[in-house]
C-alpha cells in the first residue's frame, strides 16, 4: 500500500470507526518504518498497549504472515472488541494476545522469538517504558 492509500485509509476509514489515538505523526512515522521493514527479514510484530486497536490495524496491514504479538491488561471483552476491530479493519490472521502486565514478565516468559517491530504503547510512566524496552530488546535482532 502506498502512503497516499495508507493515510486515506487511516482517515477515511479507520479514524471514523474505531476510538483511540494515532496521530497524523504518528501514520507518518508507522508507515515509514512498516514500509521500510517490509524488506528486511521476516520476525514477529509485537504491540505492547493495544486499547482499542487503532495502532495495531496499521501495523497489521503490513505483515507477510509474520505472528502479530499483542500485550494489554484488558478484560476479556475489551480483548474481542480489540480483536473485532483489527479483523474488521486490518489484518487479523496470526494474532496472538497475551494478557499481561508486561513490568511482571521476565524474560523467559517471552516465547517467540526475533521481534522486527516493536511497537510501546502501554503504561506511559519511565519505569514501565523502560522497562519495557530492557525485557523486549533481548527478542530483537
Amino acid at each position: 500500500m502506498n502512503f497516499l492509500e495508507y493515510l486515506s485509509y487511516f482517515k477515511e476509514v479507520v479514524d471514523k470507526n474505531v476510538e483511540g489515538w494515532f496521530y497524523p505523526i504518528d501514520i507518518v512515522i508507522m508507515y515509514g518504518v512498516l514500509n521500510h521493514l517490509q524488506k528486511d527479514k521476516p520476525g514477529c510484530v509485537c504491540e505492547i498497549g493495544v486499547a482499542h486497536g487503532k495502532s495495531a490495524i496499521m501495523i497489521s496491514t503490513f505483515r507477510n504472515g509474520e505472528k502479530f504479538v499483542l500485550y494489554d491488561i484488558f478484560d476479556e471483552e475489551a480483548r474481542q472488541r480489540a480483536e473485532k476491530n483489527i479483523y474488521d479493519y486490518g489484518n487479523a490472521r496470526d494474532l496472538v494476545w497475551k494478557l499481561q502486565d508486561t513490568t511482571d514478565l521476565k524474560f523467559d516468559d517471552l516465547d517467540f522469538e526475533n521481534i522486527k517491530l516493536l511497537h510501546v504503547d502501554g503504561c506511559h510512566e519511565h519505569p514501565a517504558v523502560l522497562n519495557d524496552l530492557t525485557l523486549f530488546s533481548h527478542k530483537m535482532e
